[in-house]
């Protein structure tokens, strides 16, 4: 341990954020992704590459693009990726479960499949559904917040609004293709706020950096497979 470390340890609450980071990174999804992450990117690569247009999102794209890797705390995969009918997700279904993934869950918001949830090696691998309308694009996201009582499988809906510019590319990290989409800047000022080169900590806590809208008064329904 660095000189510096021994220092910030003596002092207490930066003692307590240096433990607490310490037992995020020591989590078992964590260290199962650490082992399987970049293996896991290529099998969805070498699946997908040819027969879907999708991408990396979230903190997985935020890694690769501000650090040239996945983040330290990363536990799961975040895709985005271009449905335009229920039909596309059952052709996602069957070759990711023709492949050895497990079906999580899915989320339906209006009516619509937005989001598919897979299990490969014991990690989630999420899948999201981008909305393009000309220029602008938008993918909706869901959570439960601590104020709201839900009923069921509901869920509450925030959306992710940014410029869309159509295509991707390829950046190759660790031996794994990563598909990053050309509009990331956009997507990442939108989702993390203008400084998103800056690392922060609870980033997801707070709705009052980019583009994030929330609809307090919709419900999303979660189903369980």
């Amino acid at each position: 341990m660095s000189n510096f470390k021994k220092i910030l340890k003596r002092i207490p609450i930066l003692k307590q954020v240096l433990k607490c980071r310490e037992k995020i990174l020591d989590s078992l999804p964590v260290k199962r992704f650490r082992k399987n992450g970049y293996m896991i990117n290529e099998l969805i690569y070498t699946l997908l590459n040819e027969k879907f247009s999708y991408f990396l999102l979230c903190g997985n794209l935020l890694g690769i693009i501000r650090e040239n890797k996945f983040l330290d705390y990363e536990s799961d995969f975040d895709y985005g990726i271009l449905i335009d009918s229920e039909d596309m997700w059952n052709q996602l279904k069957n070759l990711l479960l023709k492949n050895g993934f497990k079906i999580h869950h899915f989320i339906k918001y209006n009516d619509s499949i937005c989001e598919f949830s897979f299990f490969y090696k014991k990690i989630n691998i999420d899948f999201f559904k981008i909305n393009v309308n000309g220029g602008k694009a938008y993918l909706s996201s869901f959570y439960k917040s601590p104020n709201i009582e839900y009923v069921n499988n509901e869920l509450s809906v925030m959306k992710v609004e940014f410029d869309y510019i159509p295509g991707v590319e390829v950046k190759i990290v660790n031996n794994s293709h990563m598909v990053i989409p050309n509009f990331y800047e956009s997507f990442l000022c939108s989702n993390y706020g203008n400084d998103w080169m800056v690392p922060q900590r609870n980033v997801y806590t707070t709705s009052k950096i980019g583009n994030r809208i929330h609809y307090d008064n919709e419900r999303a329904f979660s189903y369980k497979k």
